[in-house]
């Protein structure tokens, strides 16, 4: 329904879940996204986030600090 509409789907869905089957659904039109450069730092943060959970690398920062 609102897979051509990227643009739309961001302001009329509210919720995280539309995020995340936008991205699975068409990860084409979204390709400058956050789900592109937060991924790739994805790997250098798991050995950092084991020995120091409370400090993150400088890419999963954005997913601790909201929860905190």
């Amino acid at each position: 329904m609102i897979a051509h509409h990227p643009s739309l789907q961001a302001g009329t869905h509210p919720m995280s879940s539309g995020r995340t089957w936008q991205l699975h659904k068409a990860p084409v039109p979204q390709p400058v996204e956050d789900p592109l450069p937060d991924e790739q730092p994805v790997p250098q943060d798991e050995p950092v986030p084991s020995p120091h959970p409370e400090i993150p690398a400088a890419g999963s920062h954005a997913r601790p600090d909201r929860r905190q």
